[in-house]
């Protein structure tokens, strides 16, 4: 009987600690003066993970923020930007920053291969949760377990810390392969200070590589409050079971660090 060796897709960095996340996040639940939370610990531990994907699974959160056809023009330009540069023509390397599930890289890596035959695709996702870089593995195999063109491994990292990962980006051909970044979720709006880590964390990447990034855009002038009222998902009244979904992530996490915590309220203010 042959025995098969699996080869392993995840990466653990040096600079991630599980037990010390899990003091600081005790701590700052915890504490009497109140605090404000890093995004990063709504996804940290299986609990959390498992509410965000049972809320961005929603039908109602995908309509609103998970517009999917902007890959396609990305895809388009990104192809272009090859074609430019002396990076070699028939590979690209995909940088999935706080990927999360992988689903928004899967479509841009799908968008690529689908419109460019001769492209292959390494994809590293790198992500401080690591039951939503199991849940990455899990989609990205179910979509090209048998594409030949697409090889992906996860990374669990601080995408702050970026320069750190040598083996990332000090590969033998890393000086010769277009490396995309990319940051999908709203992730860069919800960073603490995004200067500070364009400046120091971005500095891994080469000149010639390029960053894909999304934003939410404000709905209506900042002026016209009735206008935002009614265009944005959060305040208008037909989005009870949104609402609803993203309440119930909030809570999770809450709920699973703080104690003593009888009444949880949220509200959204303009």
């Amino acid at each position: 009987m042959g025995l098969k060796i699996m080869q392993p897709h995840l990466g653990v960095e040096p600079n991630i600690s599980v037990t010390q996340t899990t003091r600081e996040m005790q701590r700052l639940f915890n504490s009497t003066r109140g605090g404000s939370v890093n995004e990063s610990f709504l996804y940290f531990d299986g609990l959390g993970a498992a509410a965000w994907c049972e809320f961005a699974s929603q039908e109602e959160y995908s309509k609103s923020f998970g517009d999917q056809t902007i890959f396609w023009v990305a895809s388009e330009m990104i192809k272009s930007h090859l074609d430019e540069t002396k990076f070699s023509k028939k590979k690209i390397d995909i940088i999935g920053l706080g990927a999360g599930d992988g689903k928004r890289e899967a479509v841009l890596m799908q968008c690529l291969i689908d419109a460019y035959p001769d492209l292959s695709i390494h994809c590293h996702l790198i992500d401080t949760s690591y039951p939503l870089l199991l849940v990455a593995h899990s989609n990205l195999c179910s979509i090209f377990s048998k594409s030949a063109r697409v090889t992906f491994q996860e990374h669990h990292g601080d995408f702050h810390r970026l320069p750190q990962m040598s083996d990332i980006f000090d590969s033998e051909t890393s000086e010769h392969t277009l490396r995309v970044g990319t940051m999908f979720g709203a992730t860069l709006g919800n960073l603490d200070n995004e200067l500070r880590f364009i400046r120091d964390s971005l500095q891994a990447f080469k000149p010639g590589d390029l960053f894909l990034v999304d934003v939410m855009l404000g709905f209506a002038s900042p002026q016209n409050e009735e206008h935002i009222m009614k265009q944005d998902p959060r305040f208008t009244p037909n989005t009870n079971t949104w609402r609803s979904g993203l309440e119930h992530w909030l809570e999770s996490t809450l709920l699973q660090y703080r104690n003593h915590c009888p009444n949880i309220e949220f509200e959204n203010v303009l």
